[in-house]
């Protein structure tokens, strides 16, 4: 039987956290790039978004992610109950 190898973490994936474009300048909004919100991640896959940023947006607060990524959600509104220990 084989061994196992073991990495670090950083050798196997990129870890980045996301932004939020300012929401009140329209100009960043709308646009064809779709934004993930974590409202939205209810799903196994997302293919498209309800929300949209320009490509000033993704400039000016944004990140974009490469298609095939594993978005993994860390924090969100009620998106994390407390137990009740």
């Amino acid at each position: 039987m084989e061994e196992w190898k073991e990495y670090e973490l950083g050798e196997l994936i990129t870890l980045n956290s996301g932004g939020t474009p300012d929401k009140s300048n329209k100009s960043y909004w709308g646009g064809d790039i779709p934004w993930i919100s974590a409202k939205f991640m209810y799903d196994d896959y997302l293919y498209s978004s309800e929300l949209k940023i320009s490509q000033e947006g993704l400039d000016n607060g944004s990140r974009l992610a490469p298609k095939g990524s594993i978005l993994l959600l860390t924090r969100g509104k009620n998106r994390a109950k407390p137990s009740d220990k």
